[in-house]
C-alpha cells in the first residue's frame, strides 16, 4: 500500500508491504522506524487507534496466487523484508494445503526478528512449514545459523532444499542480500521465471546522461489525450507530474508496476526494472517511472 501522509504541511508518499493474508478481514502493514525517515518516524510517534490514513489502491506484483500455487515455496528474506513474505506464508498455510513453505530469514540479532512468536507458532503447528533463522550476533546457546545471510551461508541452507521445477523462490530484503541470493539461484540453474522479488528501494542504476532533444508525447489516459513535451533526462512520470497529467503511479522506482504504460507509437529507452516482465517488454509495455522517450511518442495507460 502506498500511504499518503501529511508531514509538516507536505503530502508524502511511502509504500509499505501488507503482512496479512488477503481476505482475512483486517489488513496490516509493518512500518519500521528509519533514522531520518520523515514518514516512518511520524507514524511511529503519532499513529493511534482512530487515525485515518489515505492510501492509493494496492499495487505491486510480489504476490502469492493460490490458484497457481507451487509444490514448494522457498522464501528468502532479511530484516523487514519479512513482511511481504509473511503474507505469502500465511496465505499458503490457509489456502493451499499441498504447498510446502521454507522461510530462510537473516537478522542482526534475536531482538531484530519481526513476528518471531508468530513464525515459531506456524513452524510448530504446521508440519509443512520450515523456518530457518540466521543471526549476525547470536545469543549464548543459539542453535540456528550464524553470520550474514550471504551467498556462502545461503548456499549451505539451500543444499537442504532440493530444487526442482515445482519450487518457486521469493526474495525480499536488503539489496546486497537479494543480489547475492538471486545470482546464487541463477548460477545453480534455477530458471528466472521461478524467482520473484520485491525491493524496498530501487536497484542501483547508472546515472542517466542528459542528452537528446525534447520529445512531444501524447498521453492517452481515461479516454482523454494530453500532449506535453518531455525534456531530455525526464521520465514519462516526471513529465506527467510536471504537467498535471493524471497518470497512475505509486513507488516511483520500478518496483510496483503501477505506472505500466503501452507504447502505441514512437520509441522509448526502458532500463531494467523489477516489475517489468520480459514478455511485457516484448509486447511494447514499459514503466513510466523509469523509461524516457527517444522519439515522438503516443502512449496509453490501462
Amino acid at each position: 500500500l502506498t500511504l499518503l501522509v501529511a508531514v509538516g504541511g507536505e503530502e508524502l508518499r511511502r509504500s509499505y508491504s501488507l503482512c496479512t493474508a488477503p481476505g482475512g478481514g483486517a489488513h496490516a502493514v509493518t512500518i519500521k522506524r528509519v533514522p531520518g525517515g520523515r514518514v516512518s518516524n511520524h507514524l511511529n510517534d503519532h499513529a493511534a487507534a482512530g487515525m485515518r490514513l489515505h492510501s492509493l489502491p494496492p499495487a505491486g506484483r510480489f504476490t502469492f496466487e493460490p490458484t497457481a500455487a507451487p509444490d514448494h515455496l522457498v522464501l528468502i528474506g532479511g530484516g523487514s523484508g519479512l513482511t511481504p513474505l509473511l503474507s505469502m506464508l500465511r496465505t499458503a498455510v490457509r489456502d493451499t494445503p499441498g504447498t510446502r513453505v521454507t522461510l530462510l530469514l537473516g537478522n542482526r540479532d534475536a531482538a531484530s526478528i519481526l513476528f518471531r512468536d508468530a513464525l515459531d507458532r506456524l513452524a510448530d503447528e504446521v508440519p509443512r512449514v520450515t523456518v530457518r533463522h540466521v543471526l549476525e550476533q547470536p545469543p549464548v546457546g543459539w542453535d540456528g545459523g550464524v553470520g550474514r545471510l550471504d551467498r556462502e551461508t545461503l548456499a549451505g541452507l539451500l543444499d537442504e532444499v532440493p530444487d526442482e521445477d515445482g519450487v518457486r523462490y521469493g526474495l525480499c530484503g536488503p539489496g546486497p542480500m537479494m543480489e547475492g541470493a538471486k545470482r546464487l539461484l541463477l548460477d545453480r540453474g534455477v530458471a528466472r521465471e521461478r524467482i520473484t522479488e520485491e525491493r524496498f528501494t530501487p536497484a542501483a542504476r547508472p546515472p542517466v546522461a542528459v542528452t537528446g532533444t525534447p520529445q512531444p508525447v501524447v498521453y492517452r489516459i481515461g479516454g482523454v489525450d494530453r500532449q506535453v513535451v518531455v525534456q531530455p533526462g525526464q521520465t514519462f512520470l516526471d513529465a506527467a507530474l510536471e504537467h498535471d497529467v493524471p497518470m497512475a503511479w505509486s513507488c516511483g522506482g520500478g518496483g510496483c508496476g503501477s505506472c505500466l504504460m503501452k507504447l502505441e507509437f514512437g520509441d522509448v529507452d526502458q532500463p531494467a526494472a523489477d516489475a517489468l516482465l520480459d514478455r511485457e517488454r516484448d509486447e511494447g509495455w514499459f514503466l513510466g517511472c523509469c523509461a524516457r522517450p527517444t522519439a515522438p511518442c503516443v502512449v496509453h495507460q490501462r
